[in-house]
């Protein structure tokens, strides 16, 4: 070991150091802060220069930020993944689950069943025309053509729709349970060439917010309709 290279003794091994002797071991180690460069970025350097800032300064202010701006980064990506993993087991468990059923109303009360479950929501409503899905079910509202009209009317004709329905949106689609669901993400595909809609709600009137992503509820609509097509 050379005499540049100490042991490094932990916080409660280590007594205080003086500011002559912090000077003294710089001046000893001169390659110091190209040994340990993000030190730098820790550090302030003040400089009597007036209103003027010194080239030094402007560069370590400039290499602080960056330090900082790069560890959020990492921070975020850390979180973005393990996001991504947990979506990633439910979509799995989705497609297991519905996977299996071999007739429409099967279909959905398996998918109402899983989205509940593993996506921690309060309803799941299929909105289609009566005509072309006699099965009866809670989680089925059956419309006629004119009222799945003003429905898209209701929606701006969006293809996915997320954040707090309207009273008249409410009034479309629940009708009896208009109190209960806060938020909701609909999206719009065909079934047997006809519009239909799937509408996730939630109590929460924050759970889906109108500045959220709309990748996985498109993702579930095309799902919902390859699957009612065979």
């Amino acid at each position: 070991m050379s005499e540049k290279q100490e042991k490094v003794q932990s916080p409660d091994e280590q007594p205080l150091l003086e500011a002559e002797q912090i000077i003294s071991y710089l001046k000893g180690n001169p390659d110091f802060f190209k040994t340990y460069p993000t030190l730098i970025a820790d550090l302030n350097f003040a400089h009597d220069t007036g209103d003027a800032v010194s080239l030094i300064q402007r560069q370590v202010e400039l290499l602080r930020t960056h330090h900082d701006t790069m560890r959020k980064r990492l921070a975020d990506l850390a979180t973005h993944s393990k996001n991504n993993e947990a979506l990633l087991k439910r979509i799995q468990a989705l497609s297991v689950a519905t996977a299996a059923a071999s007739t429409p109303k099967a279909i959905l009360e398996e998918l109402t069943k899983t989205i509940i479950k593993e996506f921690k929501l309060d309803s799941v409503y299929l909105v289609v025309e009566h005509s072309i899905w006699p099965m009866n079910g809670d989680n089925v509202v059956g419309l006629s053509p004119e009222e799945l009209g003003k429905l898209r009317n209701a929606v701006y004709n969006l293809g996915v729709f997320v954040g707090r329905p309207s009273e008249k949106l409410k009034n479309i689609i629940f009708k009896k349970e208009t109190k209960k669901t806060a938020s909701i993400a609909m999206v719009r595909f065909k079934y047997k060439d006809v519009d239909t809609y799937l509408v996730i709600g939630s109590k929460d009137k924050d759970h889906f917010t109108n500045d959220m992503g709309t990748d996985f509820v498109s993702y579930i609509g095309d799902y919902l309709q390859a699957l009612l097509s065979h």
